[in-house]
């Protein structure tokens, strides 16, 4: 069940190209984890930062067994989407065990589904020429299994919704690894009026097709808990040069910062400092300054 409240914000804009002009906004902060065998699922979205994290647990949500159990499954999920000192952030871990299994129990999967969506961002008149999103992300991929009959699978993708332009930048198993850099997306056909969403999903599963023996082992892990961070806007003239002293900042009704995002990337705090993965799929562009239903 969704419960939804309205957060009024006035999005200043500085510089050469803005207008200080301000706009009613909403940020939703979606977070979702499910799993298959026990079916577990949660949703929640908010405009306040939103966690889920189920723990360590095993068939049918109890603790996990001692190892060398029988049929022994320890699972955990994580999703988790927040504002971390004015930083926008997202977490998501997905992480299956399976030891001595039964071949009655061959299917388990998991997965850890985050959002932060920004419906309307105001104070910028027209749209820029570019606009370039800076994001970091730091995560482990990893899935192993004794059993060639067996099919483990770990994948995540991030996806960012804001103007046109760009493509698949990460998907799957084989280039979802950390860059010592900041990813840089340039987008164009962007308003800030148009807002944006950015999500990022971490999917394991270990299936053994009918008729597989039992006693196979497995283990599979997407984990990438280590935060997806947006770490800078940068609003872009035709040539690719920033615009200078532009900078998007969120206000609560008091005037207060709630978000600012900077024009220029800075390193990530701890140990992610500059990890960056290219997660990022562009979808095309969406007015976004309307509530949506559904699930995720």
């Amino acid at each position: 069940m969704r419960s939804m409240r309205r957060l009024v914000l006035a999005i200043a804009v500085f510089g050469t190209a803005a207008l200080p002009t301000s706009a009613d906004a909403l940020i939703f902060y979606e977070v979702g984890a499910g799993f298959r065998q026990p079916e577990l699922f949660d949703f929640k979205e908010d405009i306040v930062p939103q966690k889920i994290d189920f723990g360590e647990f095993s068939f049918g949500g109890a603790l996990c067994p001692a190892p060398g159990t029988p049929n022994f499954l320890c699972a955990s999920v994580l999703s988790e989407a927040g504002n971390n000192g004015g930083r926008l952030f997202l977490r998501s871990k997905a992480r299956i065990k399976r030891t001595n299994a039964d071949p009655m129990f061959g299917e388990t999967a998991a997965y850890a589904d985050t959002v932060i969506e920004i419906t309307e961002m105001g104070g910028y008149v027209g749209t820029p020429p570019k606009v370039a999103f800076y994001f970091g992300l730091s995560g482990t991929l990893q899935k192993t299994t004794t059993s060639g009959a067996v099919t483990v699978q770990a994948f995540a993708q991030a996806t960012l919704q804001a103007g046109t332009g760009g493509g698949v930048q990460c998907f799957g198993e084989i280039d979802c690894l950390p860059s010592s850099a900041p990813k840089k997306l340039v987008v164009t056909g962007w308003t800030p009026s148009q807002g944006f969403r950015v999500r990022l999903r971490s999917d394991v599963a270990a299936v053994a097709p009918f008729g597989t023996p039992g006693g196979w082992d497995a283990e599979v892990v997407a984990d990438f808990a280590d935060t997806l961070e947006i770490l800078a806007i940068e609003v872009l003239d035709e040539n690719d040069v920033p615009i200078p002293g532009v900078q998007l900042t969120a206000l609560d009704g008091e005037g207060k910062p709630v978000v600012t995002f900077p024009n220029v990337p800075v390193p990530e705090p701890g140990g992610a400092a500059m990890a960056a993965t290219g997660a990022v799929v562009l979808a095309g562009a969406r007015r976004l300054g309307r509530l949506r239903h559904g699930s995720v």
